[in-house]
């Protein structure tokens, strides 16, 4: 069997969603690989249909687990490391990600390619194209540090591997969700569930990723990762559900969807209650609606005149 390009693996989620209804079967003798790998690459496809993806935007919750880097070096604190001293440097070893609202919980690490890892268990490309693929899809992306960490590491595996960007999405980061509307003692995953009663974390140490980058790794330590992974993504859609309804800097959902309703900017849901208060900026005033979901809308008329507004004083900004 040959190795799959990025291509051929395009192709096959392509085959598989067009109008000639391959099997699996078909399609790993068509492209001379395993069915194990062509189901793969189907699980790691978004499977909602063509309604149910014009009704709404298509909401990514992901998360990477990365190799440390590895280095010579002398002491263990405030210590600069040469690029001459680096003897590794951070790859992706798993990924776990879930649709907004789907029970499947989508993954993938490197040992699942077992010919490729067996000739290199330090080389992620495969798994860094079936998340590429992923992110493609999205319109939103949510991870916790997705800005700071999540996408930049994938951003540079991709431009490592020689992939385009994906198409362009909208982040959104619970971590910064949790601290610009919040004070919670702690704003780590682990104490945002634990705070909001939504489960918890796996608990682990360093020792299971030392059970993965050792050799090829063991098989219980790519287990526990890949379970510690992909239980960080169902926490993670628990922990923004609680929290997204207080975010004012959310991307406005309703422009995904289809028709004149009104519908909420953060839930899309068009359960909206008029409330007697007004939204008032400093010349305007705007009609409020509360969601289903909790979070606060303002209408976009403006219920004060031209003269009104002429008439209104604002402050002196020093």
């Amino acid at each position: 069997m040959s190795k799959l390009s990025f291509e051929d693996r395009v192709k096959i989620a392509e085959d598989w969603l067009s109008d000639t209804r391959y099997t699996k079967t078909e399609l790993a003798s068509k492209y001379n690989t395993s069915r194990r790998t062509v189901g793969r690459i189907i699980d790691a496809m978004d499977t909602l249909t063509e309604e149910d993806k014009a009704s709404g935007p298509r909401v990514l919750l992901f998360d990477i687990e990365t190799a440390p880097a590895i280095s010579y070096h002398w002491g263990r604190w405030k210590i600069n490391v040469g690029v001459s001293q680096v003897i590794q440097r951070p790859y992706m070893i798993t990924w776990a990600a879930k649709w907004l609202g789907s029970p499947e919980i989508m993954s993938d690490m490197l040992p699942a390619y077992f010919d490729e890892f067996m000739e290199n268990p330090r080389c992620d490309k495969l798994i860094v194209e079936s998340i590429w693929r992923l992110l493609d899809e999205a319109d939103i992306v949510v991870g916790h540090f997705v800005k700071r960490f999540d996408v930049p590491q994938v951003n540079a595996r991709f431009v490592i591997h020689g992939l385009a960007p994906p198409s362009p999405y909208k982040m959104i980061c619970t971590k910064d969700m949790a601290s610009k509307n919040f004070k919670f003692e702690g704003n780590s995953l682990a104490e945002l569930a634990d705070h909001l009663g939504v489960g918890a974390k796996i608990k682990t140490d360093f020792d299971t990723w030392r059970d993965c980058i050792e050799g090829h790794g063991s098989p219980e330590g790519w287990n526990t990762m890949l379970t510690y992974n992909e239980m960080d993504v169902e926490v993670l859609e628990a922990v923004y559900l609680k929290l997204r309804a207080y975010d004012s800097k959310h991307p406005n959902v309703s422009l995904y969807h289809e028709g004149e309703e009104q519908r909420c900017t953060v839930c899309g849901s068009k359960e909206l209650t008029k409330l007697e208060k007004n939204t008032y900026t400093q010349v305007s005033a705007f009609e409020s609606y509360r969601c289903e979901c909790g979070h606060i809308n303002r209408g976009r008329k403006n219920l004060r005149t031209k003269e009104e507004m002429a008439k209104t004083l604002t402050n002196v900004a020093l």
